[in-house]
């Protein structure tokens, strides 16, 4: 609720409301989004209020990076963080003050209303259920295998743990096969949710590999009857007694020949959630006429802990970042005031094809958690959190001069339309 502001005091009083409305379940960061809405549209209220700019009065309210480890009135312990670099990053990145000067320029000679919009959001990740196992094995064939209970749904976590077995081993990604969702031998894995496994899984696939490393030393140390300080590993995957290349075997051979398999597994637990940030721009276009939003540009700047896998991390933040857009600008289930579905299909729910997101321009800082190894914090979510409000804020940031003081998501045509000409339901 508090962000990542220096809020000294907070009161929250919740309220649960019975409806016959239909249930609703988890969606990506779900009550986060909900969160960023209430803090970022205010501070946008505030900055108008007393004419100051939206990127200025957040600047003068973020914790420093000296605040960490940070405890939150509500009670929640930050692990790490530099918000003023996210924004500043963001700032540069996007041309922020050019595009406040074009602003200006479109309101006296264009009929296209542009409006911009920011946002700086943190996320918490791996707050529940923060234990995730991993084992993994060489077999006779000289290939490894590594076992997670938890399981990709798109993210290409696979490959994260190809990258962490090759910190240690020097072998080829061919060599190495990921098993998913192997629940019959991680039964308390909680899987994939809450931008929880590279932190939780990936460490347990490192610390499994430590150990694997080590038992491999020893095997070799024993097989070639050398000092285990004079063991050493060969690219393609094999090991032998360092300065003798010719006392070398392939980890095949080394199986073979073992007494016993050589594998480790590693049940791993983390302390404390982490908390990602992000920062986003988004610039929008508005036909006055109409009130068509047409979205141009989004930038979204995302610290992310130690960035494990730079590819799978910046489709993370695509993906959450359009359906972000979606949410504010698109997506709206409708009902009578009896409480009947008027949206009964896709032909009634509006949903983004790839046309209508604009290309999301992707930037990170890293500071790395204390609460894992790997330095790492969830990246799945904090795209979502932060886009709706950031568009929402950039819908309102362009009719703001025509009167408008806030609009509810989804920022629709018909609302924008009503609102500039004072048109009330």
């Amino acid at each position: 609720m508090c962000g990542p502001y220096g809020i000294a005091a907070a009161n929250i009083t919740a309220q649960a409301v019975v409806t016959n409305l239909p249930p609703v379940g988890a969606y990506r960061g779900p009550g986060r989004s909900e969160a960023a809405v209430m803090l970022e549209r205010t501070l946008d209220v505030l900055a108008d209020a007393l004419f100051i700019d939206p990127v200025e009065i957040r600047k003068r309210n973020l914790l420093t990076a000296d605040a960490f480890p940070y405890l939150a009135p509500t009670g929640l312990e930050y692990d790490s963080g530099n918000y003023h670099e996210l924004l500043d990053l963001l700032v540069a990145q996007s041309g922020y003050h050019k595009l406040r000067q074009e602003q200006l320029q479109r309101r006296t000679t264009s009929g296209q209303l542009l409006g911009i919009g920011v946002s700086i959001v943190i996320d918490s990740t791996a707050w529940f259920s923060r234990t995730e196992g991993a084992s993994i094995r060489i077999n006779d064939d000289g290939n490894i295998i590594v076992l997670t209970g938890s399981a990709s749904a798109g993210q290409q976590h696979g490959n994260l743990y190809r990258s962490i077995v090759q910190r240690l081993l020097p072998v080829a990604s061919d060599q190495i096969h990921v098993v998913e969702g192997d629940t019959d031998q991680w039964s308390q894995s909680d899987g994939t949710m809450g931008s929880r496994t590279a932190q939780l899984a990936g460490t347990a696939v490192l610390r499994s590999v430590e150990r694997l490393h080590d038992s491999l030393r020893e095997a070799a140390a024993k097989q070639f009857e050398a000092d285990i300080e004079d063991i050493v590993f060969y690219p393609g995957g094999s090991i032998g007694v360092r300065g003798v290349p010719s006392r070398s075997l392939t980890f095949a051979q080394l199986v073979t020949f073992s007494e016993e398999p050589i594998e480790a597994n590693c049940i791993y637990e983390q302390a404390g959630a982490s908390y990602p940030a992000a920062a986003h721009l988004s610039v929008i276009e508005i036909d006055g006429a109409t009130g068509k939003v047409v979205p141009i540009r989004h930038v979204a700047v995302t610290d992310c802990g130690v960035v494990l896998d730079l590819d799978s991390a910046r489709s993370q933040v695509i993906g959450a970042t359009a359906q972000g857009i979606s949410q504010a600008l698109y997506e709206e289930f409708v009902f009578d005031e009896d409480g009947n579905p008027l949206t009964n299909s896709f032909a009634d729910y509006a949903v983004p094809s790839a046309a209508e997101i604009p290309a999301i321009e992707t930037h990170f800082i890293e500071t790395p958690s204390p609460r894992n190894p790997l330095g790492a914090k969830g990246v799945g979510e904090i795209g979502m959190i932060a886009a709706p409000v950031a568009v929402q804020n950039a819908v309102i940031d362009a009719v703001r001069h025509l009167g408008v003081q806030h609009l509810d998501m989804p920022c629709t045509p018909q609302k924008i339309w009503a609102a500039i000409n004072h048109i009330e339901n």
